[in-house]
C-alpha cells in the first residue's frame, strides 16, 4: 500500500541527534582534583558501641578553587547518623581543584567513607 514508504523516514530522523553529540576537544588534559587532607568522619558513638559498621558514598561538587560547594549522599547507610557524619566530613574536605589544560575548573566527584571499628 502507499503507507509502506513512511517507515523509511525513521532511520534518517535519528541523524540530527548523532550530529549533535558533543565530541570532547582532543588533546585536552584533565587533571582530577586531589584531597589536600582527607578528613575522617566522626564515628557515631552509639553505633560504634553496638559494633555497627557502614559505608556511605557521597557526591561532592567542587568550584574552581577546589572548595566543596555541595554534598549529596548517593549511597546511604540505613543509619542516619552515619550519613550525617559522612556529609559533615565531606563538607569540610579541601581539594586541589581539577584542571583542564592548566586552568582550574569546577568538578563533581564521588567517594566512599568507610566506617570501620579498628580492633
Amino acid at each position: 500500500g502507499p503507507a509502506a514508504g513512511v517507515a523509511s523516514a525513521a532511520p534518517s530522523a535519528t541523524a540530527p541527534n548523532r550530529a549533535a553529540t558533543r565530541i570532547p576537544t582532543l588533546g585536552s588534559k584533565i587533571v582530577l582534583p586531589k584531597r589536600r587532607r582527607p578528613r575522617m568522619p566522626s564515628y557515631p558513638a552509639d553505633l560504634k558501641s553496638q559494633g555497627i559498621e557502614a559505608d556511605v558514598t557521597v557526591m561532592v561538587n567542587l568550584d574552581a578553587t577546589g572548595k566543596v560547594t555541595s554534598v549529596k549522599v548517593i549511597a546511604p547507610s540505613p543509619h542516619a547518623a552515619f550519613n550525617q557524619a559522612a556529609e559533615a566530613a565531606a563538607r569540610g574536605e579541601d581539594f586541589e581543584p581539577a584542571m583542564r589544560d592548566g586552568v582550574a575548573m569546577p568538578y563533581t566527584l564521588s567517594f566512599t567513607y568507610r566506617f570501620r571499628i579498628q580492633q
